[in-house]
């Protein structure tokens, strides 16, 4: 399949969730990512070789459920037929 894909996840997040980032082990190709309706990435990244995506404060309810989608454009490669998520996404807290 060629062209966009739309994943999505509703995630109870802990009441303490201030530095999130949702890491991609692989993609194809590009990703953006929405928290609750809102553009988490301003830019849509590479994801093919993996990529993490940090999201902003004040994106995730603490404690609630959230939503989480992400959009993955796939480019066309001739050698490559692959198309939307293709490895784990992890959703991580950073250490500070």
């Amino acid at each position: 399949y060629f062209g966009e894909m739309w994943y999505r996840v509703i995630w109870k997040a802990p009441k303490s969730s201030p530095n999130l980032i949702l890491h991609f082990q692989k993609a194809d190709r590009k990703v953006i990512v929405y928290v609750n309706g809102k553009q988490a990435n301003p830019e849509e990244k590479e994801a093919f070789r993996g990529v993490g995506v940090d999201i902003p404060a004040g994106l995730m309810k603490p404690g609630e459920e959230n939503q989480i989608t992400v959009l993955v454009k796939h480019i066309p490669l001739p050698e490559m037929y692959l198309g939307g998520l293709v490895g784990p996404v992890y959703l991580l807290e950073k250490g500070e």
